[in-house]
Formats: structure tokens, sequence, C-alpha cells
């Protein structure tokens, strides 16, 4: 995509993403040209690499000026063509019955050619409009072009409304496999020679390929030229290895034969059938039987576009019977691809190239190199095994063939909606659906509630299954049926990977595998407990000392480059064992926010000492001691080093970054946010307890901002990264709008409108970017977590509405316990398992469940709830109670990450144990982020029903009491009761009752460890009315409902109490009106609810809508989008009015039923931002430079846009429990 001028503030890119703008919205929805200097004619082009065959085009133009005549602003051109680069020149396009071009203003201008075009460039050329002496500039919000799909020379094509498949007449490999409906990406899911030449080898391994061992001999079709036919008959592609070829390593032993055919009622399915036959007069062993499958997923770092709208990522299932896969574009959005086995087909072992093994091994950071999956693997399992280059989870097979005889394999391809219709398509294949709560990491105080259907029936849960005894005493019983499931309860005696079978349908089986680990606040407690005893540094001779560095569980030691044992460092290139032994980026900074953050909530007088330590020590007396002019700069300098002395010249060994000889280079400014979440943490710790500190609370909280400012305010010249901060999102950001509440509270205005500032110059700058998740990596994950936090604090739901999709795809959701919740990115699912991100990322997840409105967003509750508390509870799989080291001085450690194809790291010189990386690593980041999260959330589980995440609940007749089990115990919310959120600070409770109709709370609170803090009680989300709060029998204070939601506080008391919170006595009755529903009842439609008339007139209303009369998690507004899930079910709304004394009734409408059949997919229109014309916002106007006069006044503004009537904005932390919405 090119054109003749593109404004600074535009977006070119905004022209393919499907979104038709006319005027207003933000700058970066539309292309435009504004300058000073405005030509007279410009021009918008489209250019692939092959010719393509066009038939029509449609241009939404955007204007900020109606005028025809106008020679400034942006306007409509007065007259526009289109032009094909045809036998090297322009020519223009003739339209069908020599139709003139439109200039709609308002609705897109669609032309049809007169005859196809082929060309391999299209441009839109624009005369613009003028005044007679300027000329205007031209805005285009969308430029949409249909034609044929690409189409490689000799290829055989199958075609449907669901599919368009192309298989190579040259290779036989697939090399087109695109959803015919999918015309807003037109994501090509496979790889072929055209998206990826390098791979275009004699040895090929494209999809459809396949590789087999037999006779002793490893034999692949990819060197089977001389014996390949391709053919065609009726609606079916055959490929066929007939005769034995003469290449030694062709298919020599077995004929194959392998077939294409579109089935189903409407040619919906794709079925990939494979036979093998035995055409000698002698039995022959089939050891192994494989199927590399490589897919559109080489990222190129430099087009964000390009990887989340026409790359795909992989999840996959390897099961036996139940196995499956799916595939689907990293910006989350579907339709997804769908591989199931069909009847007597199994996969049971999974192999990838690693690095240095071939054209298709790892090539880090673009590829994960090629996974091949197979039906037999009783030879290459366990060599591979062997070699240390894969794991093997489940029992290896082979399959002989008789002389004659043949053996049939087979795959269906099908495509699923979302993640809900996912499920129903798994079922429709007949392969198992799998729900397991709260994931399949368990802890020991915890039971597994697993859910499970099959078309065919469920026969049996029983015990292991895997390689070994692993699980075989796990303890499972059946607990009924709910929504089609049977329901089980498992018990994990054991500690470490379990593993479960599932038989179905005849004696299929479908292998899960659990992990069960120690409760979870044991685990908290042990970590930091050995980080602060464990893995401080106390060598004041060194510079690093106080750090906090890594710990290595193969050797029980500190990771430095001078007790490291030789067979472990020899080899590691200098500069990474400056970063790796340091004690700086996020490896050694991230422990002490973790530790810090744990103290906030559970103080320890030892491991906060341990904290001031690191600071005056290692911080304050090393990486941020450089001074100018008298004043510390507060930057992090000399963070990779790891020696002692002078700094020394920070150019990397190989010369990429900056060579600054005074030593003042910091490289990766991104570490800065994790020092100033230690300085934060240490705030709040002696806000709480000003005795258990060094220093009073404030000097923490200057600290923490002048770090935060230096951040942002750092020297490019000194960068290997230029404009990281800016640029770049952070780990860690989510604590940006908290400091500067902080400071705000604190009466230091200036220094909070200064951090505003960058906070708005960082977002306007994300904004202006489709994908503004770019960082180090081609395609990361950490972006996620700074994008959700600033879309929430200036009022982005397009953005916090991306990032969530994003997130999701970007996580497991297969019953493995090392992929279910965790992060899956630019390494794919092979060895970045249980990363931090897995945790960190949990964090937006949750926000984006508990404070947006779900059903608008068209995001399933139960899915993205299963997705984000699957994540919280895998991440502490990562730290060590014995399970993955017995060593006593183990115990307490943690591993940096899993590595689920086992065998040697990719980084050789970090020794692994049985897949998990011997060294701790970034884990503590994590688990910093698991404290940001952590939280009991009750749910209504639209397969298993009521369930507490975090917690065990027990419905009463008179509403829930919860036991938390989350680990900090701080935090509850209901979302059946409209997401009731209650939060504690300078306490923990052990138990909670609340009624159903929210009159009464009653909290367990535990006698403190440190007494002295002064306890806080934050309660959101309540009905409207008078409240009494009581600390036992003593009337603590008589409050309304928006004063719980900012909080009330409690005497400090060296004892436990009961905290209850009781609503008094009502006013006047509530007369309920009808309510009833106004729109298509379609997949994709937007629904409305209409409450009706109430008495009193001014009641106001709040909304639940009903599937088959059962509530739709998170569709709580006025509007309901309709969704796949609801096809084939009646919906109905249920209405809540409430007086302003506090009384409230209830109706419901009349249902509406959701046809079964397919309907239209959504239309997704963009929401205006407000503002119009095409120059960019000013960012200063959003850091306020016109006093706090001003500034308060948009801070009430935003914060009305963002939080509504009922959220809750904390003193001291903004929790975000919760937006009634």
């Amino acid at each position: 995509m090119s054109a003749s001028q593109t404004a600074a503030w535009n977006n070119i890119n905004a022209v393919k993403d499907g979104a038709q703008v006319f005027t207003g919205d933000r700058n970066a929805d539309v292309w435009a040209t504004w300058s000073p200097d405005r030509p007279a004619q410009q021009w918008l082009q489209y250019e692939w690499s092959e010719s393509r065959t066009l038939h029509k085009a449609s241009i939404a133009f955007w204007s900020n000026n109606a005028s025809d005549t106008a020679g400034n602003d942006v306007t409509v051109p007065r007259a526009w063509k289109l032009q094909a680069w045809v036998d090297g020149a322009w020519t223009d396009v003739v339209l069908q019955g020599d139709a003139t071009y439109p200039r709609e203003r308002e609705a897109a201008n669609t032309v049809t050619f007169a005859a196809p075009v082929e060309t391999t460039r299209l441009r839109a050329l624009f005369e613009a409009t003028t005044d007679g002496q300027t000329f205007a500039a031209v805005g285009v919000s969308e430029f949409e072009v249909e034609g044929d799909p690409t189409r490689t020379d000799g290829t055989e094509w199958l075609s449907s409304d669901s599919f368009t498949v192309g298989v190579s007449r040259l290779t036989g490999g697939l090399y087109n496999l695109v959803n015919a409906s999918d015309t807003k990406y037109c994501t090509n899911f496979v790889a072929n020679p055209q998206v990826r030449p390098e791979f275009d080898v004699d040895d090929s391994r494209w999809t459809g390929d396949v590789v087999l061992r037999a006779d002793g001999r490893d034999q692949v079709t990819g060197l089977s030229d001389d014996t390949r036919e391709v053919s065609r008959d009726g609606d079916a592609i055959t490929v066929t290895y007939d005769s034995p070829s003469a290449n030694p390593n062709g298919v020599r032993s077995v004929s194959l034969e392998e077939r294409y055919e579109l089935t189903g009622a409407d040619d919906e399915i794709l079925d990939w059938s494979l036979k093998l036959g035995n055409p000698s007069a002698a039995p022959v062993e089939v050891e192994d039987l494989g199927l590399p499958l490589l897919m559109n997923a080489w990222w190129d770092g430099g087009n964000q576009t390009g990887i989340y709208e026409q790359n795909v990522s992989r999840h996959s299932f390897v099961a036996e019977d139940g196995s499956y896969m799916f595939w689907q574009r990293p910006n989350g959005e579907g339709p997804y691809l769908v591989m199931v086995p069909k009847d007597g087909t199994t996969l049971e072992f999974k192999d990838k190239v690693r690095k240095g093994e071939g054209v298709f091994g790892e090539r880090t950071p673009s590829f994960e190199g090629l996974p091949t999956y197979f039906i037999h693997s009783s030879h290459v399992g366990p060599t591979r095994v062997a070699a240390e280059r894969a794991a093997q989870y489940l029992p290896a097979s082979s399959v002989t063939l008789a002389p004659g005889n043949e053996q049939s394999y087979g795959f269906e391809f099908r495509w699923a909606d979302d993640y809900t219709d996912l499920r129903d398509v798994l079922f429709d294949a007949g392969v198992v659906d799998v729900v397991s709560l709260p994931g399949m990491t368990i802890p020991q105080d915890t039971k597994a509630t697993l859910a499970v259907r099959a078309r065919d029936g469920i026969e049996s849960v029983t015990p292991g299954g895997g390689l070994g005894s692993a699980g075989d005493d796990a303890r499972i019983a059946p607990t009924g049926e709910r929504n089609g499931y049977e329901l089980y309860e498992i018990e994990f005696p054991t500690l470490g990977e379990n593993f479960v079978t599932v038989t179905y349908a005849g004696g299929k089986t479908s292998v899960l595998q659990y992990y069960s680990i120690e409760p979870i606040e044991s685990l908290i407690e042990a970590n930091a407990s050995f980080i602060t005893e464990n893995q401080q540094a106390r060598e004041p001779q060194r510079g690093y000392d106080g750090a906090y560095l890594q710990w290595d569980m193969r050797s029980q030691q500190q990771v430095t480059r001078y007790n490291l044992n030789e067979t472990a460092i020899a080899g590691i290139p200098e500069f990474e064992l400056r970063w790796m032994t340091g004690g700086s980026d996020d490896i050694g900074l991230s422990p002490a926010a973790f530790v810090a953050e744990k103290n906030v909530t559970d103080p320890d007088a030892a491991e906060v000492a341990s904290l001031d330590y690191y600071i005056d020590n290692f911080l304050l007396g090393y990486l941020q001691n450089q001074f100018q002019n008298g004043e510390r700069t507060w930057n992090l300098y000399h963070w990779y080093d790891g020696g002692d002395g002078d700094r020394p010249a920070t150019g990397r060994d190989d010369g990429t970054s900056p060579d600054v000889g005074d030593g003042l280079a910091t490289w990766r400014v991104m570490n800065s946010p994790h020092v100033w979440n230690t300085y934060w943490g240490m705030y709040r710790i002696a806000e709480a307890h000003p005795d258990l500190a060094e220093r009073p609370a404030a000097e923490y909280l200057d600290m923490a901002y002048r770090t935060m400012k230096a951040y942002f305010e750092h020297d490019d010249a000194r960068l290997y990264l230029p404009d990281a901060s800016r640029h770049l999102a952070s780990m860690g950001e989510l604590t940006m709008p908290l400091i500067e509440d902080a400071l705000r509270a604190a009466g230091r205005t200036a220094e909070a409108d200064t951090l505003r500032g960058f906070f708005a110059e960082k977002y306007e700058h994300f904004a202006s970017l489709k994908y503004p998740f770019a960082s180090e990596m081609s395609i990361d994950t950490t972006a996620f977590e700074a994008n959700y936090t600033l879309s929430n604090m200036f009022g982005d739901e397009d953005l916090a509405r991306k990032v969530t999709l994003a997130s999701l795809a970007a996580r497991g959701n297969q019953p493995l316990w090392y992929y279910y919740g965790g992060d899956n990115r630019h390494m794919g699912e092979s060895w970045w398992n249980l990363g931090y991100e897995t945790q960190l990322g949990a964090w937006q997840q949750q926000e984006y469940l508990l404070n947006h409105d779900l059903g608008a967003a068209g995001i399933d509750a139960s899915e993205l709830a299963r997705s984000t508390y699957g994540a919280y509870y895998a991440g502490w799989a990562n730290i060590n109670s014995g399970q993955i080291s017995a060593d006593p001085a183990n115990i307490g450690a943690a591993s940096w990450q899993f590595q689920s194809q086992k065998g040697s790291t990719e980084y050789g010189w970090i020794p692994n144990i049985d897949g998990w990386w011997s060294w701790s690593g970034e884990s503590a980041l994590g688990f910093w982020g698991a404290l940001n999260t952590a939280s009991v959330n009750v749910v209504d589980d639209s397969a298993v029903g009521l369930y507490a995440y975090g917690g065990d609940v027990e419905a009463q007749a008179s509403g829930w009491r919860i036991t938390p089990k989350d680990g900090v115990r701080q935090r509850l919310v209901i979302t059946p009761a409209g997401k009731l959120g209650v939060s504690l600070e300078n306490a923990k409770y052990s138990s909670a009752t609340v009624a159903a109709d929210l009159s009464s709370i009653e909290l367990a609170l535990d006698k403190p460890e440190i007494a002295g803090a002064t306890p806080e009680v934050i309660v959101t989300n309540l009905p409207a009315g008078r409240y009494v709060v009581r600390d036992g029998d003593d009337v603590v204070s008589t409050v309304d409902a928006a004063a719980l939601s900012a909080g009330v506080q409690i005497e400090p008391r060296d004892s436990g109490r009961t905290l209850s919170i009781t609503r008094e006595q009502a006013g006047a009755d509530v007369q309920p009106g009808k309510p009833s529903i106004s729109g298509a009842a379609a997949v994709g439609e937007t629904l409305t609810a209409r409450a009706g008339d109430w008495q009193p007139s001014d009641a106001t209303f709040s909304y639940q809508w009903l599937r088959d009369g059962a509530p739709i998690g998170g569709a709580e507004s006025a509007t309901y989008v309709v969704t796949s899930a609801d096809r084939g079910h009646s919906l109905s709304v249920r209405v809540v009015g409430r007086s302003a004394t506090g009384a409230e009734a209830s109706a419901t409408s009349d249902s509406v039923a959701v046809p079964s059949g397919d309907a239209a997919a959504p239309s997704v229109q963009p929401q205006p931002a407000g503002g119009s014309g095409d120059r960019p916002r000013d960012a200063s106007k959003l850091a306020n430079t016109g006093g706090e006069g001003g500034w308060i006044a948009a801070m009430a503004v935003i914060a009305a846009l963002l939080l509504g009537a009922g959220a809750l904005l904390r003193k001291r932390r903004r929790d975000s429990v919760i937006s009634s919405r």
C-alpha cells in the first residue's frame, strides 16, 4: 500500500481495516493528505507480488468540509478514477455500463468493472477541490478491492462458500487454504513458495507432505517427485505415490494415497484422507507416520499489520483420539481453522525442527521451526528424546501391514467463528469438548472441576494415561450433568504432572494433562522468602551488592560470573553473561518489585529490610548513582555489567548498540518500571507501617516519580532502542495511573500533570497505530498491559477490545497444563511456556472482564474468564515445592519457564530439569503481575454454572458463602450479583457471606501479622441505599452506597474480627413496567432493551440478558450483540429498577428466538471519539497546560467517561472493582 502523500497524524493502513468512517473519529482511522503544500492531484495505490484478477472496488471518503469548492481542509475530491498497471503503463479502468465514478459523501462509492482487470497494481487517482487559489486535501477511510483468490500456477482447486483450497500439481503440497467468506483479510493459512520461497527445496515439507519410516528407512513425499501423480476426480483432488521412488529417501516401502474433498451438506468440511498400502509380498512395519504442518507463521517483525492479519498461530492438543488443532490470526478475529482426526486416527507425538537442523529449523525471532505431528512414532519419539531434542508424553505406536493390506487415516478441517463455536465444532466432529476450572494447574487445597461432552457419549474419566504413572493416584468423582456436560471433581495428591483419561464413543481416549501445586498463598510466601534469603547478594566488595541475582536450581547457587561453575558458564558470550549476571534487566529487577508488592498485602519485617538494603546499595549506590550538576539523574546505568570497578564502555560485542565510552548507556530503558514499582510498593508499605520501612512514605513516592520521569525523558543517544519509553510498551506500566493518583492525593499536582503529559503523548502514539504491540521481538505479548492501561486512562474502548482479543489469541486453551492460559508468542508452543506474560497478561484480561460490557464487545464472558484465571493459576507452577527439584536447597526457588519440547534449552548454557529452566530468570515479573490480579471471582460459567475462581463458593438459600484461596485474600467479585466488588486494604479475610439481594455482607477478618495499619473496606456496585458498617457489634458508620465505593476505614485491632455491612430498610415500593426488546435476533445483530413505564418515574435501571432464562455472563447493558452461542436459543432481558431510596423491583421481557441456521457476520462500525478534522489532536491539551483548574475539569470529564457512577477510585490503588455496566 502506498500513496502520493500521507499526513503524519493519519494512517495509510486504515484504508484496509474494514471500517468506514465518513467524518469525525480518530486521525489514525483514516488516510488523508493535508499539508501546507497541497497539489491538485493525489493517489492511493495497492500493489501485489503477483498478478491479481479484479472485478470491483469501493472507496469510502472522509471529509471535514462539505464544500465542493473548498481550497483547504479535507473534502471529497471533485473527481476520481481507478487506474491499473498494464503492460508497463497506467490504464484507466472502464466501469460496467460506462458508468461514471460516484462522489457520495456519507456512503461507500462502489464501482464494478466492465471486464476483469489483471494487474499487479491498482491505484485511485483523485482530483482535489479548489477555491481557485489552493487545493483541499483528500481523505479515505476504506479502499476495498474484490477479485479472484490468489492462484498459484500449476494448482488444482476446490472451492465452496466455506473453502478455497489449492493443491500443487508440482509438489502435491497444500498451497492455499483460505476461508472463502473471509473478505476482510483473505488470510491464507498455509505457507507456499510465494509466501516463503526459501522453503521451496527438493525435500519439501509443505502442509500435505508426509514423512514416514518403514523397513528401517526414513521416507518423505518431498523426495518422491518421480512417482507422484496429482489428479482431479470430480470434486476431489488425489495425490498418489503408487510405485517405489528411485530416491533412497523417497516413498519406497509402501504405497500412499492422499485425497482432498469438500464434504458436508454445504461443502463446509475439507476432508483430508490418507491410505497406506503394502504392495510387496512381505509384511511392512511402519514405525513412524508424520504430518509436517507448515502454516503461514513466519513473523516479519517490521510488519505488525501483516503479522496480526496474514499470519496464523497454532494451538495444538496431542491426546490420542481426542487430539485436535486450531489456527487463528494473532488479532484474535475469526474464523479459526480447526483440524480434527477422523475415526481410527490418533496423534501421539510432536517433533519440531530445532535451531541449526536445516532450512526448516528455528530462526529466532521469526520462525518457531517446522512442527511435525505423528500418528505413529515408535522410532522417531525415542530417538529424538534420547538426543534431547523432543519430549514424549504418550505411548508410541507403529502399524504392520500384511502383504496387499491397506490402512486408512484422515482428518477434517472446519471453520469456527469464535471460541464458543470452536467447542461446538469439536463436539460436532466427534471429539471431546473439555472445560476444566480453574484451569489445568490445580492447587492442592482446590478440587478441579471437569466438564466433558462428546457427540457419541462419555464412558468414563479415569486417573493416569500418559507415559509412566503420573496421575494414577488422582481421585475422581462424578457430580452430575449440566448444559450437556458431564461433571467431575478431581483431587491430585501428588505434586507435579498428572494425567487423566477421558474414554468416549466406544473406547476412544482423550488424555488430559494436569499439574498439581501447593496452595497459592504458601507458594507466594515461599518464593518471597527464598528471594530475600538466597538470591540477594550481600557482598559489599561487588558492584551488585544488594541485588537479587538469579538462582540456579541445578547447582544450588546464585548465577554470577564469579561463582557459577565452569561447566555451566563455558561458551556464554560476554554480552549475554553481563545481563544474565549483573543484577539488572527483568531477571534482576523484577524480584524486588514482586517482594515489595507481596509485602504490601503481607508484610514481613525481614523482607522489608532486605528491600531497603537493595535500594540503598544496589539502586541508589550503583544502578542509579549518576549525578549531573549535583542532582541524581535517576536513570539506570551500568545495567548489564555484573563486574566491579568503573563503568565500561557499553557497546555490544557485535557493535549494534551505542559505544558510549563514559558508561552512561542504559540500552533497555524498559527496565525502569520494575524500579519504580519497587519504590511504589515501598511507598505503600511505609504508608501502612511507618516503623517498618527505612524512609518516610513520601520519599519512596518521590523516588518512584523521579524514576518514571527519567524513563520518559531519556536520552536517545544512549539507547540501543531509541524512543523506547515513548513509543514501545514496557512491562509494569499498569501502575502509571496509580502513581499519578498518589501524587495528586499528596498535593503534588505539578508532578502529576508532568506524568499525565507523558502518558497522553504515549497514548496518542499508540492510538495512531493499527497494532501498537511492537517490541524487541517480532510478535510479542509484553505490550498488551500498557496498551490496556492507556486505553482505560483515555477512554479508548476500541483499543481495549483489540488488546483483549489479541491477548486471548496469544494463549492456549487446550487441556494441557503447559499450554492452558500460557503465553504463546514468537517461539510458538514449543519452548516459551509459562513465561512471565502468562500471569502479567492475565491482569489486563481480568480488568477487561470486570470493567467492560462484554456483550457489546462480542466477547464470551465464560471463555474470557477461563483463559484469565487459567493463566493466573498456571504461572504458579514455576515455583518449586519439590516437583521440579527435590533438593531441599531449592524449595521455594522458581524456574524461569517450562519448555514443553524438553531436551536442551535454546539458550544452550541454561541447564534444563525435565523441561524446566533451572535459572530463575524473569519468573518474579509474572508473580508481580499475579499479585495485582489476585481475586476471588464468582461467576456463572456457561458449562458448570456457579463457580468461584480463587476460592470456594457455596450457594445458600439466602445468598453465597465464599472461602478465599487466591493467595492474597483481599478482593472479591460476584459477577451474578451485578459485579458486586469487595476490596480490602491492610486486612485479609478468611470467609465472606453475601446476601442474594445484597442487603448484607459479612467478612471474617484475620488477625494481622503486623499490627498498626488501618484497615479499609471498599464495596462497589451495591444497590442505592443507606448501609450500616459494623466492626463486630460496634457501629463504625452509616453511609450510602457511594461512600462505600470510596472506602470506609475501621480502627486497627491486633485480633481477628467480623466486619458486616447491612442495608437499612428501604423506602416506598417500586412498580415495574413491561420490558421489551427491539432489533433483529440474528448473529451479529444488536438487540436493544426498553425498560417500559415504571413508578417512580425517576427509577434507574440495570440489565441482565438471559439465554433460555439463564444469565449470559458479561451481558449487562441495555444492548446486546447476538453471538454464535445464541443460535437455536431464546433471548430475553431482565430489568431491575431502583428508586432513590434504594427500593427495587425486577421484570423480564418476552423472549425472542435466534434461528439455528447461519446468520450474517457482524458488521462492526467505529464509534465516534469526538473531534473533527484531519489534524492531530493536541496531546498538550490532554496534558493540561492551562493551569490546575482546567486540569481538574478535564480529569472530571475523563473520570466520568471511564468509570461511570459506580466505579471504584481507591485512595492509593485503583483496583478497578468494578464499573457498573
